[in-house]
């Protein structure tokens, strides 16, 4: 049938339109290549009608024609195996609603559209199926006797606005006859009488693609649905021969099929218009035959045929008689040359404005030949001259592939047409995937090259352009061993011409003739002028600074350089020049001038044997991977060893493993990594990069453990005895504090090693080299005299205290005496009048008891070895410690230390405590249920990895003294956790959850509420302890213990989880949340204290703030150094007061940070501080955060631009492909920044500030000092955005892979003007150096898109309580906005 489509408004004639479907009909969709346009049945609903309608005629005159058929748009709506639904839309569609059963798409509509069709069941490389390549979804196909075919069902309102859209089709009208498609023909061959000929659909594919180039526009008349040929059709087909022609009886018998009428409209009134191939005439213009051409171009019978088997014929027409209109023009194929194959081109912005005010450059390159061409912008217009460069200079390719820029890539812009006239097939890679699009390589190349070009020439910057096409002519001039001649002579057939290259080298001192002033004037060599000029005509640098084009030119000797009167002359050349580009520094080169020729050999090697210039295909993948090669350094059996990436790790078919990623974090890619010992093994990119960036510190600085100080060596500069002494003005004299001269060969723990100045190894390990210079006898010298002797004294004295309290750090925690055995538990039970520490053991040996089996032989044969062979013999002990909630507790565990399970063995399960928090905020967000659960004795329920058997002690009872075999994991065996993670794990994915690759210990599982509203829920494991975030907590709940023992009384909305108190509250916007608190913890932990204070003799206080006074400083306090005991004592406070920060209480974070720093050696004033802290605490000791889902707008205005691919090639936000699909209600995330720049008044480093919330929930709070010192507050809010950027990124890595929907940007909220227009403003410049890494990895992330930074008033930015010690009334204003504060 075909469908001719009239122009007759819906709304002016009166239009039977076809009853809408209603939601849950079901359908099929079939793939109808007879088809001209897609039909929608039943199982569509529609989303509008257009303004047209047509009539749809069969292809044989025994049917009727359906009338006024409108066109339409519809949905459809379709579930894939996996789960995930998605919505079809399908637009300029014929609509048929309830009269169709089923719906008809055809492909080629579909594939203009740019979705993958793949409906050929013979095709070995794909299965069927449909697939969007920007989505990347793909929708399996089946096959129902011939019909390729999908089932689907009209959408409901709530599918229709909440699943993700797909676009089948495109909103442009759709006209067939116009449609364009490369056809991939075969290259079988089928035997016919005997004789070898093309396939039949080979020839009729060519025979359609001809006949359709001689149809214009306005001579296609009909409209063609069904491709119906009778049976002499397929015998002239037959008979076509391999040449270009086609036979005239086979074009007519194509282009009119008999068996089709087309409907037109004119007036209303429809009339049936018959077509007849004698209505066409076949000889009015150009034939294709071979007698044609013998007696057109009088040529014998094998020239004429050798004529036509060796050139083209495109362009030519096809009369309609009579001659009534004018012709429509087409495209002269005559104006471009074809130069065929694919190219690659891409655009690339070099740093400055070139001096002719280009401002970038597209490159085009077909991995052999490079074309450039300089713009002014990257918009369209500028791109369309670059491509009818192209095409004049360098010829019109077969295929043209480009980066998914809009400008080249978009639909309706002149390049695509250009494209589409000129029958070059374009293609476009993926976003995320530039790697693709080799003309990356090109760029790389061309950039590296004119670099090392400028620099070594001295080139000014601004002639970057004419630097470009220098090395894009020389490259394409140069031989290459893999085509086996130069790339212009591949390209044009010609064999190059480089004598025009030979007399100048780039930016050689010239004389060039001046016409105007009829006399020689000096200036510099810019290379050959193709286009402009005669022939031998080359670019000129002039003094006046603007390039000409100059064809008498000679070179300037050496000796005209060297003579003086010449001198004055170039050197006033080259200041004219660097005041004309602003240049600050440009070296006048007037001793000699450099030879620059191709033709010589060094050169040639070089060049020959560039990296830069090598050939992908030549080349391994492993060639530009930049993790092969590196050193890492990875924890296996339990100690760092080095070693070296290698290689990328292939499957057995000889892929690649894993899937790249340009953020190294998320790249799974695998590697084979070897190590110094001559071990091996396989680890992922993102393995790897930790590896690597555990060794540094957050400002990228790489710290390294020294293991040894191997030896040493003095140079000339060292001082003398004699040398080393000053007089002062007293007349007394000094010695020089100095350790010029002394070096100190390092082995690092890394294995690496190297010679370090003593200066700064003195600064990291003043201690190691002041013992090393009394073992080698030099602490006499002068470099060592001055500083040695009184480090060690220091040492001595630090180390005795440290070493004195060290038992009692052993025996006692929070103040409470631990035992160390059964005997002196039951002592101190009988001691303190009770039995906590016996009722804990027996409950242990109770639960541990399943984990022994008794060995059949004796102990003594078991002790040779022969009763148990591969056995190892381990010993076994009680552990006694106090939980958080200052509970005592036993554990039974083995000697993990004797043996050594490989690495793998050792991890267990940790949920981070971030997690908990987002999982807590997702819960009230999408009004889920929150239970938890403890796992009794959860090691004992997995298998022991390990062999290991044990001699039973006296807590076993009848058993005490006789060999037990350890059966199940045990505590304190370093295989435990790891097995007993993998045993949950796996228990946890058959129950159909998935591990998020954000948090490994977080299980996700996409779940439906009654309401048909999508969310997942959530296992969050840490060890043994277990949260579940559901709308149904209980069936999962009631799953797990099928599998596992759950302790009595510890399923159900969790009051306490991590030490901290967690409960239903409701938040300050009125909403019932989650909340958390430290409230029971702090308690207890003030209780400890509190003894502490009453054996003091001291009071306690009711502080306002957490220090004494706002303007108290830690690090200048003088106060005397702490006993042994108290020294113990000031460092286990330290703990607790660090775990309450992380339950909640960053109201004293920043207190706690500061004097975290003195653990080493607190003194007096800091023990006081911390008491004061806990009064504060214990004055303060109701305050929680609630996990409130509001969102929160701060009114703060943040400045957009467009401009920002002038400065950077930011990419969109990677989202890994494999986050799952986004679920639930989003979230939106806000970030405070904040730096106190100098706030410690010895180091002078800064301190940064970091508040993250998702709506109204805090997330993270981080308050660190600076590890490097800022000249500037600039500096330091830069170093603080930067790291917030970071900890941004990460937290929204995590959110995707948990599934969590994230509606725009962070917002980040600066109080420094100056750094949030920086960030914010393409156009701003840095001249501090030392800041680029802050300050370009903020702007490239706002270029990118996903953060957003502006300016908030310092009063309410709420980072200031994480930077400065502020007084009780602003504490409370910023207090008031971030947690809920209840009375003492």
């Amino acid at each position: 049938m075909c469908s001719d489509r009239g122009f007759a408004r819906i709304s002016s004639m009166n239009v039977d339109i076809p009853r809408p479907t209603t939601p849950g009909d079901i359908s099929s969709c079939e793939f109808d290549s007879h088809a001209d346009t897609c039909c929608l049945g039943r199982n569509f609903v529609p989303l509008y009608f257009t303004e047209e309608v047509v009539d749809v005629t069969p292809f044989t005159d025994r049917y009727d024609a359906l009338r006024d058929v409108p066109i339409a748009g519809g949905a459809t709506h379709v579930q894939l195996p996996d789960g995930s639904e998605y919505i079809l839309e399908v637009h300029q569609g014929l609509w048929f609603g309830d009269q169709s059963e089923t719906s008809l798409l055809n492909p080629y509509q579909l594939r203009a559209n740019g979705i993958h069709v793949w409906d050929n069941p013979c095709d070995p490389k794909h299965r069927l199926s449909i697939h969007d390549p920007e989505l990347s979804v793909r929708i399996p196909l089946e096959m129902v006797g011939t019909f390729c075919s999908f089932a689907s069902r009209v959408p409901t309102q709530d599918e229709l606005d909440s699943l993700p859209h797909i676009s089948l089709t495109d909103t442009t009208p759709w006209d067939p006859s116009h449609a364009c498609f490369t056809l991939h023909e075969t290259e079988e061959e089928e035997v016919v009488d005997g004789c070898q000929v093309a396939s039949v659909m080979s020839k009729y594919n060519e025979a359609r693609r001809v006949a359709a180039a001689q149809f214009s526009a306005s001579d296609r008349l009909l409209r063609l649905i069904s491709s119906v040929f009778t049976d002499r059709f397929y015998e002239e087909a037959v008979k076509v021969s391999t040449a270009s022609c086609v036979d005239d009886d086979l074009r007519s018998g194509f282009r009119v099929t008999r068996r089709v009428k087309a409907v037109m409209k004119e007036d209303s009134v429809v009339k049936e218009v018959k077509y007849r191939p004698k209505d066409f005439s076949v000889d009015r213009h150009s034939k294709y035959s071979k007698e044609d051409l013998m007696r057109q171009f009088r040529l014998n019978e094998k020239a004429a045929q050798l004529t036509l088997d060796c050139t083209t014929r495109i362009g030519t027409r096809c009369a309609k008689n009579p001659l009534s209109k004018r012709y429509k023009a087409p495209t002269n194929p005559s104006r471009y040359r074809r130069c065929g194959g694919t190219w690659y081109t891409d655009t690339f912005f070099p740093e400055e404005k070139a001096i002719g005010g280009h401002r970038c450059c597209q490159i085009f390159y077909n991995e052999h030949y490079y074309f450039v061409y300089t713009m002014e912008d990257k918009s369209s217009k500028s791109l369309m001259r670059a491509l009818e460069a192209f095409a004049c200079c360098v010829g019109l390719p077969d295929e043209l592939v480009a980066d998914g820029a809009s400008e080249i890539c978009g639909k309706r812009t002149k390049t695509r047409k250009f494209m589409s006239k000129n029958n070059i097939k374009f293609r476009a890679t993926e976003a995320d995937q530039q790697k693709h699009n080799k003309a990356e390589t090109a760029v790389r190349i061309i950039k590296t090259r004119t670099k090392k070009l400028m620099t070594q020439r001295n080139v000014p910057k601004r002639l970057w352009d004419y630097t470009d096409k220098y090395e894009s002519e020389i490259l394409n001039r140069i031989w290459q061993p893999k085509l086996g001649r130069t790339p212009e002579e591949e390209v044009f057939g010609e064999t190059p011409n480089i004598s025009e290259y030979l007399d100048f080298g780039f930016y050689d001192w010239v004389w060039y003739w001046s016409v105007s002033d009829k006399v020689a004037k000096i200036g510099r060599w810019l290379g050959v002028s193709k286009h402009k000029g005669e022939h031998l005509s080359y670019w000129i640098l002039p003094i006046s600074g603007l390039p000409i084009v100059s064809s008498t030119v000679q070179l300037v000797t050496r000796d005209e350089i060297r003579d003086p009167k010449y001198h004055d002359l170039l050197t006033n050349f080259d200041e004219k020049i660097k005041a004309r580009f602003d240049i600050k520094n440009l070296r006048n080169n007037l001793d000699d001038v450099p030879a620059w020729s191709l033709l010589d050999e060094d050169l040639a090697a070089t060049v020959l044997n560039d990296p830069l210039i090598m050939e992908a295909d030549d080349a391994d993948v492993e060639t530009f991977d930049k993790l092969v090669g590196a050193g890492v350094s990875i924890v296996r059996g339990g100690e760092r060893m080095r070693g070296v990436v290698k290689s990328r790790m292939k499957d057995e078919y000889g892929a690649l493993k894993g899937r790249t990623n340009p953020n190294p974090l998320l790249d799974t890619s695998e590697y084979y990594v070897e190590f110094e010992d001559g071990s091996s093994d396989s680890y992922t990119a993102n393995i790897i990069a930790e590896s690597i960036f555990s060794q540094v510190d957050e400002e990228g600085k790489e710290h390294l453990l020294v293991e040894e100080l191997i030896s040493h060596r003095k140079t000339d500069a060292a001082l003398s005895l004699q040398d080393c002494w000053i007089e002062g003005r007293n007349g007394h004299r000094k010695m020089r504090k100095t350790t010029k001269g002394w070096m100190f060969l390092i082995r690092w723990k890394d294995g690496s090693s190297n010679w370090i100045p003593l200066k700064d190894i003195k600064e990291s390990n003043p201690i190691e080299v002041a013992e090393y210079a009394v073992a080698h006898n030099l602490v006499e010298e002068p470099a060592f005299a001055w500083w040695a002797k009184e480090v060690l004294r220091k040492r001595r004295r630090i180390l005795s205290k440290l070493g004195k309290s060290k038992y009692w750090r052993t025996t006692e925690k929070f103040g409470i005496k631990v035992p160390k055995s059964v005997e002196e538990a039951m002592r101190l039970d009988r001691e303190n009048g009770n039995n906590l520490w016996m009722e804990a053991i027996q409950r242990e040996m109770k639960h541990v008891m399943p984990a022994f089996s008794r060995a059949t032989c004796t102990l003594e044969e078991a002790e040779s070895g022969k009763g148990l062979p591969g056995y190892q013999k381990i010993s076994c002990h009680l552990v006694f410690d106090i939980k958080m909630d200052f509970s005592r507790k036993a554990r039974f565990v083995a000697g993990g230390h004797l043996t050594d399970p490989p690495a793998s063995m050792t991890y267990s399960s940790v949920v981070s405590r971030e997690t908990v928090r987002i999982a807590l905020l997702i819960a009230a967000l999408n009004d889920l249920d929150v239970c938890a659960a403890d796992i009794g004795n959860a090691y004992l329920n997995a298998p022991c990895k390990e062999k290991i058997w044990i001699v039973a002690g006296p807590e076993f009872g009848e058993n005490a003294g006789k060999p037990m075999i350890i059966e199940r994991a045990l505590y304190g065996l370093k295989s435990s956790g790891a097995a007993w993670r993998q045993m949950l794990s796996a228990s946890i994915k058959d129950m159909g959850f998935t591990s998020s690759k954000g948090d490994p210990d977080l299980y996700y599982k996409p779940q439906m509420k009654p309401d048909g509203t999508k969310y997942y829920e959530y296992l969050l494991v840490y060890v043994d302890d277990i949260l579940c975030i559901s709308h149904d907590t209980k069936s999962i709940m009631d799953e797990m213990a099928a599998l596992y023992r759950l302790k009595e009384g510890s399923v159900g909305p969790p009051k306490r989880y991590l030490g901290a108190d967690t409960e239903i509250s409701q938040a300050k916007s009125g909403l019932e949340c989650w909340a958390m608190s430290s409230d029971s913890y702090v308690r207890e932990a003030v209780k400890v204290v509190e003894g502490f204070i009453e054996a003091d003799g001291e009071k306690w206080k009711k502080p306002k703030t957490p220090f004494p006074k706002t303007n108290y400083r830690p690090e200048l306090d003088e106060s005397p150094l702490l006993e042994p005991e108290l020294i113990s004592r000031y460092q286990q406070l330290i703990g607790i007061l660090r775990w309450s920060c992380e339950l909640g209480r960053f109201d004293i974070l920043l207190e706690v940070a500061l004097l975290s720093a003195f653990s080493a050696a607190p003194r007096k004033g800091h023990l006081e501080a911390v008491y004061h802290i806990f009064a504060y605490l214990r004055n303060h000791s109701r305050a929680s955060i609630s996990f409130d889902p509001t969102v929160v707008d701060f009114n703060v205005d943040f400045k957009h631009f467009d401009s920002w691919e002038e400065f950077y090639d930011p990419d969109p936000e990677i989202v890994p492909k494999d986050a799952p699909e986004p679920r639930g209600k989003g979230v939106t995330m806000s970030c405070f920044v904040d730096a106190s720049h100098a706030s410690n008044k010895v180091t002078y480093r800064s301190h940064t500030g970091i508040f993250i919330m998702l709506n109204s929930a805090p997330i993270v709070w981080y308050s660190k000092r600076q590890n490097t010192v800022e000249s500037s507050t600039f500096g330091s809010e830069f170093v603080a955005l930067r790291i917030a950027t970071e900890l941004v990124q990460g937290l929204r890595y995590k959110l995707r892979m948990m599934g969590v929907p994230i509606d725009g940007p962070t917002s980040m909220f600066c109080d420094n003007e100056s750094v949030t227009k920086n960030a914010s403003v393409p156009e701003s410049t840095l001249s501090k150096k030392h800041n680029a890494i802050c300050y370009h990895k903020v702007r490239e992330s706002v270029a990118a898109g996903w953060i957003q930074v502006g300016w908030i008033r310092s009063e309410n930015n709420l980072a200031d309580l994480f930077t400065k010690v502020l007084n009780g009334e602003k504490r409370l204003e910023l207090l008031e906005h971030m947690m809920t504060r209840g009375s003492g």
